[in-house]
């Protein structure tokens, strides 16, 4: 046999002086509902365990990569000093350079992970806006149009906003003020 899950309602029925005349018992087949709500609930614990890893990986992805350059970028910063050879400035400036990388990677990696709903971050509104800016520069250009960004005078320096949906605004104001702004 096979397990069936019921839902059963009695409903009274009474005549119009309040006296219980009879109680209607009604029986449904909940089962397809209950196999949904119990499917829904594994996905949702699925969900979190996703979430807990993606934490996780996050986490193990930026002390395992940070952890050990640092230590080199100290390493070659105390070597530099001490001036044993004319190649460490170079061994400093592609450290520089391969830490940057690493820190986009990571970024990305974050951006990646995100889940809508949870994208508010603590992003340097003035850095993402120059950025915007600079990457139209040569569109603008090509119709003749000087774009810049100018910092203001007062400004936030960070603010909890949801980045790739401010970028995307951001993109969308510059395109079209550079679309179309006369020559």
């Amino acid at each position: 046999g096979r397990e069936i899950s019921l839902e059963i309602v009695s409903t009274p029925i009474v005549d119009d002086g309040g006296k219980l005349r009879k109680v209607v018992i009604t029986k449904r087949d909940v089962t397809e509902r209950e196999r949904a709500y119990a499917s829904i609930r594994e996905a949702y614990n699925r969900t979190k365990e996703a979430e807990e890893f993606k934490t996780n990986l996050i986490r193990a992805t930026t002390e395992g990569l940070f952890s050990p350059l640092h230590q080199f970028e100290l390493l070659v910063n105390q070597l530099k000093e001490s001036g044993d050879s004319c190649t460490l400035p170079q061994m400093a400036d592609a450290m520089a350079q391969l830490l940057s990388e690493i820190r986009s990677l990571v970024e990305g990696i974050q951006i990646a992970f995100t889940e809508v709903g949870s994208d508010l971050e603590v992003t340097d509104i003035r850095g993402l806006t120059a950025r915007v800016v600079e990457m139209w520069q040569p569109t603008a250009a090509r119709k003749g149009i000087t774009l810049e960004f100018v910092e203001p005078i007062e400004y936030i320096d960070d603010v909890l906003v949801d980045r790739d949906r401010l970028k995307v605004a951001l993109n969308s104001i510059i395109s079209n003020a550079v679309r179309f702004t006369p020559k």
